[in-house]
């Protein structure tokens, strides 16, 4: 390791949010960072290729992650007519009050205005009103979209629901219960402590071009 080198990343993603993050989350998060922060930039076109090899995932996994991330406003992703991504770091959800001195925002050409206007302006608040939701009785679909989007199966993800869902006896019922009867109060980390397995792994993963993303490598 050579101590001069380093990428700055923001206290607030440590300090705040990895702890809500799912582990592929934070992994795909810390590579954005690296392949933008990491060259003074707040933006910059990534591929696949670039994610999967510093975060060490699936293909099928960066994609679900990055969109997640998208979701909770951490990036903006713009697609243009190249063959990479284009993904900003919204700095406004990591609780940065301004944009560290050795960052130089350098949008593509042409896209500045775009890239500005698509930022995501959550705060602290609105994020931790998302994460509070995220810890009440999901749907099936969200079960489903968390678990292929960490590489693990659909069949893995119906067994989750139908599991807990059966524990459910009110309709003011506002958590699932677990075996012993106690609240299910973040249902995503129950399921990577209990039910992310070896066994559940999706083998057959796709990558970019069947979620409408183009995948190639950038030298």
């Amino acid at each position: 390791m050579e101590v001069p080198n380093h990428t700055q990343i923001p206290n607030s993603i440590i300090d705040e949010h990895m702890k809500s993050l799912s582990p592929a989350q934070f992994k795909v998060l810390i590579a954005i960072c690296r392949k933008t922060i990491g060259w003074h930039k707040q933006s910059d076109y990534i591929s696949i290729s670039q994610i999967v090899d510093l975060a060490g995932v699936s293909n099928k996994t960066v994609i679900g992650a990055v969109r997640d991330l998208e979701r909770l406003g951490f990036i903006v992703t713009q697609k243009s007519n190249r063959t990479t991504t284009h993904i900003t770091l919204n700095y406004n959800v990591t609780s940065v009050l301004s944009t560290p001195t050795s960052v130089i925002t350098t949008p593509p050409s042409g896209a500045t205005t775009q890239v500005a206007s698509g930022i995501t302006t959550h705060t602290k608040e609105t994020l931790k009103e998302t994460i509070y939701k995220e810890r009440m009785i999901p749907t099936l679909d969200e079960v489903v979209s968390y678990f292929t989007s960490n590489g693990y199966t659909v069949e893995a993800a119906n067994k989750m629901y139908d599991f807990y869902q059966a524990s459910i006896s009110s309709n003011r019922q506002k958590y699932w219960k677990d075996s012993r009867g106690n609240p299910v109060k973040n249902w995503k980390q129950k399921a990577q402590s209990v039910w992310f397995k070896p066994e559940h792994k999706d083998q057959g993963a796709d990558g970019w071009s069947t979620q409408g993303f183009k995948s190639v490598d950038v030298l």
